[in-house]
């Protein structure tokens, strides 16, 4: 079975672009505040982020630039964050 969740980022684009992007997921714990520093930048959107399993919307509940993600809402030691994303592999 092939996992088709998550849409391809660069549909048509040629093999040697798609072979310089990778699919990331970081996955953090124990992290309290509001912002939250990604392990890669992400080429684009979309990018998913998921707070105690409940999907987080890029209108109200985070911004991103760059490698830094800031949540509207604080996490506590005991939230557990995933983000999905895109990235090149160079970053």
């Amino acid at each position: 079975m092939t996992f088709t969740a998550f849409p391809p980022l660069f549909g048509n684009q040629s093999p040697a672009i798609q072979a310089l992007t990778r699919f990331g997921l970081d996955y953090q714990t124990s992290v309290t505040g509001t912002t939250v520093t990604l392990a890669h930048a992400p080429v684009s959107a979309p990018v998913w982020v998921f707070k105690n399993g409940g999907k987080l919307s890029s209108a109200t509940g985070y911004t991103l630039s760059g490698r830094t993600l800031t949540l509207t809402t604080a996490l506590i030691s005991t939230d557990e964050l995933e983000c999905y994303y895109w990235y090149r592999m160079a970053d």
